[in-house]
């Protein structure tokens, strides 16, 4: 009788534990990412005609950049539409001047930069430097300052300066020939 007993309470208790651990995780998963009543941000673009030629570049911020081969004086963003409301551009001297360190939310703000007639990038902050395809530029020279990730595809040359510590990871792009003694 005790075991049989015994044996009620253990049936009887599976299924209550597997009702509240259903119901732990169906509350856990009913919490959204943000302050209570935040909408969730779309993901908008917003496209830039620079009317005034640059050829040098000087970025501060947290941000990622995507550097293409479009028509010189374009420049794109993408992001929530605070954050791209946030960022400040402007050209003086033949320098573009992009200040996006004001992004304060925690979504992803992507600048899309021609590097048509680019010359020089001064970049400052967290910023991620990459390409669509394989820029055309006969020499471009990067400086970085911060936590900077460049993956850049190139016909060009590049030439990179950091002003603190860094470390580079070079891929080049051609296999090298079985003849070369290098």
């Amino acid at each position: 009788m005790k075991t049989n007993i015994k044996r009620l309470n253990q049936i009887n208790k599976k299924p209550v534990a597997i009702t509240l651990l259903f119901l732990g995780l169906l509350s856990l998963s009913s919490f959204k990412d943000g302050k209570p009543g935040e909408k969730k941000s779309t993901v908008i673009r917003k496209g830039i005609s620079i009317g005034s030629p640059f050829q040098m570049v000087s970025i501060d911020g947290n941000i990622s950049m995507i550097l293409t081969n479009e028509p010189a004086g374009t420049l794109m963003l993408e992001g929530n539409e605070k954050d791209l409301n946030k960022v400040k551009y402007m050209v003086k001297s033949n320098e573009l001047v992009i200040d996006a360190h004001k992004k304060n939310s925690a979504n992803e703000l992507t600048v899309y930069l021609s590097a048509a007639t680019l010359k020089s990038m001064l970049v400052s902050g967290d910023v991620f430097i990459s390409s669509t395809d394989t820029i055309k530029t006969e020499n471009l020279q990067i400086w970085l300052n911060g936590n900077i990730n460049v993956k850049v595809k190139t016909a060009g040359k590049i030439s990179i300066e950091a002003y603190d510590g860094y470390d580079l990871f070079w891929k080049s792009p051609l296999k090298p020939n079985k003849k070369s003694i290098f």
